[in-house]
């Protein structure tokens, strides 16, 4: 017998509502993510991750660069 689970996901749902607010800084939200969690630090070089990301072309087109500052209490 099948049965309906709770908070079963379907891929052919449509996106959450706040999916636009976030992919709207996207070129091309569909794109993989690198991802990079760091808290503000100059130690973290985060700006040599920029830059060396906004230069190379190729892994322009492959992804999109996220950055993720957080602080520790």
């Amino acid at each position: 017998m099948e049965r309906e689970i709770e908070g079963d996901d379907n891929p052919e749902s449509p996106d959450p509502p706040i999916w636009s607010e976030i992919m709207r800084f996207f070129s091309n939200p569909r794109k993989p993510m690198i991802l990079a969690l760091a808290r503000p630090d100059p130690k973290k070089n985060i700006t040599t991750l920029v830059k060396a990301f906004g230069e190379c072309k190729p892994l322009r087109e492959l992804a999109n660069l996220e950055h993720q500052a957080f602080i520790c209490i």
